[in-house]
């Protein structure tokens, strides 16, 4: 008996996430980088703490991809901001801010919060690199990182909350400030949704040398185009749609998929996870939490039960690493791990 309870002890003491990895390449970057991209914790300190540390082992550079937070005054923001200030003692951390980094929960709705203490501690730690905060209009920034430009788009709370937005963005990105050496180097931009990106979806014909060497399927569906104002980037990251709820065993044999439920009550959203590959390719993480505690699905993750079973079997954590180098253009999943990894 008490084998089989250090047994049990010991299963549940880890951790169980996927790690997705895509190999980057372009003739604009010159030398070998390798970036881990990190989103939707919310709030979740043993999922972030072990996630944070498995990124700084393999990447020199962490972008925290929004709602890292639940909300500004979650309690556990505190252990937060010490887990990303000990993770850039030896990492450049990267902050794109979210819908729940920006907002409150009072009587259990979701309102525009004037209080931003925890981005202001962000902004004091060495290494960690912070935005503007959103307030009325988008903000951007961007960090040149040596052949490569990483550009963040911070949206306000109403891209969110109002539908898509697109016009309005589109005319923020036309007066968004262009930098000299963007001709010259690989462009990232990294925005929390990708609600706002997509323009046209196109029926092109996928054959059979398109597939990843991971044999994953690749609907034909799923190739999109993204509005003018973002097709210099080379490669557009996000997260927010949580993998659009589809179980990690679907998820893992299928590239992308359209989801069954998504952010703020959607359901069967169509652009939710994986790689939509075309000329300017789109990366979105199925994130780390799946269901917040502070969303429509929340009761189902108070039970800690309920929870470890969702969280080590259907909706496990999930971030993504991208490892860039020189070649001809292409972006592919290379390995969908499957990891153990011990909790705080």
């Amino acid at each position: 008996m008490n084998n089989i309870i250090k047994l049990l002890k010991d299963k549940f003491s880890s951790l169980v996430a996927r790690e997705r990895v895509y190999n980057v390449k372009s003739y604009n970057i010159k030398e070998p980088k390798s970036f881990s991209v990190i989103s939707d914790a919310h709030g979740d300190i043993e999922k972030f703490s072990a996630i944070m540390k498995r990124a700084c082992q393999t990447s020199e550079n962490i972008i925290l991809n929004g709602d890292i937070f639940d909300s500004t005054t979650d309690k556990n923001n505190d252990e937060l901001i010490n887990i990303i200030k000990n993770s850039a003692l030896n990492n450049k951390i990267y902050v794109v801010l979210g819908n729940h980094d920006l907002v409150e929960f009072i009587n259990g709705k979701e309102v525009p919060s004037k209080e931003s203490k925890m981005i202001e501690d962000l902004r004091t730690i060495p290494n960690v690199f912070v935005p503007d905060t959103p307030t009325d209009k988008p903000t951007f920034k961007t960090w040149d990182l040596g052949g490569v430009l990483l550009k963040t788009i911070n949206l306000p709370i109403d891209y969110y909350e109002t539908g898509e937005k697109k016009e309005e963005l589109a005319a923020y990105l036309q007066q968004a400030p262009n930098d000299e050496t963007e001709s010259n180097n690989y462009i990232i931009s990294a925005i929390h949704t990708p609600k706002n990106l997509i323009v046209e979806k196109t029926k092109a014909k996928v054959d059979k040398d398109s597939s990843s060497v991971l044999g994953r399927v690749v609907n034909p569906l799923t190739q999109y185009i993204v509005m003018d104002e973002l097709k210099k980037s080379n490669l557009i990251i996000s997260g927010h749609m949580h993998g659009g709820l589809v179980p990690d065993f679907i998820r893992r044999k299928v590239e992308h998929f359209f989801g069954l439920a998504g952010p703020y009550a959607s359901l069967f959203p169509k652009i939710c996870s994986g790689l939509y590959n075309g000329k300017n390719p789109l990366i979105i993480s199925g994130g780390v939490t799946k269901i917040s505690p502070t969303s429509e699905l929340g009761l189902l993750v108070k039970n800690p039960i309920f929870k470890s079973i969702l969280d080590r079997w259907l909706f496990p954590p999930e971030f993504f690493t991208l490892h860039l180098d020189n070649g001809e253009d292409s972006v592919e999943l290379v390995e969908s791990n499957k990891l153990v990894l011990k909790k705080k």
